[in-house]
């Protein structure tokens, strides 16, 4: 009777992982990418700007008809990465004002999306007005 009712818990064992952890639950999806402080240095070459340098310790939230969801801090490289239910989500970082990449994600249950986020560090030489540094 104990090896029936071992084989049973067996069989179901694998049916009940393969689906959301509670009922009514959605799976999540994952979005991951870099954050990146831009200009790289006051003054950049047109020819061949810097993407930009990888911004460890800023804090990345995420909110969804105006409320927040959930937040995620950078890790020494710059690379952040969260689940989330799927959605439409507005991305912001802490403290900083301008992000010079596209604002809002969309997350696909059981995928993972690839955000990079670039914020503008405001560095710049001032510039006469006949283009060369003051």
């Amino acid at each position: 009777m104990r090896a029936l009712i071992l084989l049973g818990a067996a069989l179901t064992l694998p049916a009940a992982c393969a689906s959301p952890p509670y009922p009514g639950t959605q799976p999540m999806g994952t979005v991951t990418g870099h954050v990146l402080s831009w200009p790289c240095a006051p003054v950049e070459n047109l020819n061949s700007p810097c993407a930009g340098r990888p911004a460890p310790g800023v804090e990345v939230d995420f909110q969804r008809g105006g409320s927040p969801v959930g937040s995620v801090v950078s890790d020494g490289s710059g690379v952040y990465s969260i689940q989330l239910l799927p959605g439409t989500y507005t991305v912001s970082l802490k403290n900083i004002r301008i992000l010079r990449s596209p604002n809002q994600v969309i997350v696909t249950a059981g995928q993972v999306t690839t955000a990079d986020l670039v914020f503008d560090n405001g560095i710049r030489l001032p510039v006469e007005p006949n283009g060369g540094p003051a």
